[in-house]
């Protein structure tokens, strides 16, 4: 069944998220720790139910063998493949074992899909993830129970109507017009006098359709990044 956005006033959260990953659990963690000039970047994966295969993508190697060689060693993995490399980069695919406390669990169970690349560096993951305003709540809700660390860095809402549709059809063409025109130009190119006489109104009229976009836009615009209680 597919869940329908509507329900959500036709809106999506996108959150960003920065997690300390859990020391003893993760092999990423550790070794981002260990390489801190290295960002670690997960480009894919698939989850099982005691493990996950993830495509992991390196930069800014000094040494590949050195990192390759300490992911390799982690108690947690289960097998390193090289899928390609450069002078300062490497991708991998790599089999490991689900940790307890794991993101990626949650994301799953609650049908939640990142935004790729992932990057992680110095032993804290950075995460934006979009969904429904419920769902992500949840997210939220469980990985601050699992890791009380994690930090909030951003949300916003994200509406699946064309931004014109908070505009009438005579406001829409104005603000086309005005935006084209130049008039929130710093400076200015015309005038409000220009602008009614490419609109063919009265000057008042040009006045009171503008400020009512304005304040439109600008309610919309404040409403569009928040930090949820």
């Amino acid at each position: 069944m597919v869940e329908n956005a509507s329900s959500e006033n036709d809106t999506v959260l996108v959150c960003r998220l920065k997690i300390p990953l859990p020391r003893d659990q993760a092999y990423i963690q550790r070794a981002s720790e260990r390489f801190p000039e290295v960002v670690f970047e997960v480009n894919g994966y698939i989850p099982y139910p005691d493990s996950v295969l993830l495509d992991l993508r390196l930069t800014g190697l000094s040494s590949k063998a050195d990192v390759v060689g300490f992911i390799r060693s982690s108690p947690d993995v289960r097998s390193v493949e090289i899928l390609r490399t450069s002078r300062e980069t490497a991708a991998l695919r790599i089999m490991s074992v689900l940790p307890g406390t794991s993101v990626i669990r949650m994301q799953t169970e609650l049908k939640l899909i990142p935004n790729f690349p992932v990057s992680i560096q110095e032993g804290t993951m950075t995460l934006m993830v979009a969904g429904t305003g419920t769902r992500i709540r949840q997210l939220v809700q469980r990985v601050r129970e699992e890791i009380p660390e994690t930090d909030i860095t951003a949300v916003r809402k994200e509406f699946l109507d064309h931004p014109g549709q908070l505009l009438t059809p005579h406001q829409l063409s104005l603000f086309r017009t005005a935006i084209s025109s130049g008039y929130w130009d710093v400076p200015r190119r015309v005038t409000l006098t220009d602008l009614a006489s490419l609109m063919n109104v009265s000057k008042s009229t040009i006045s009171e359709t503008l400020a009512s976009i304005e304040k439109k836009l600008l309610h919309e615009a404040a409403d569009q990044i928040y930090i949820p209680a």
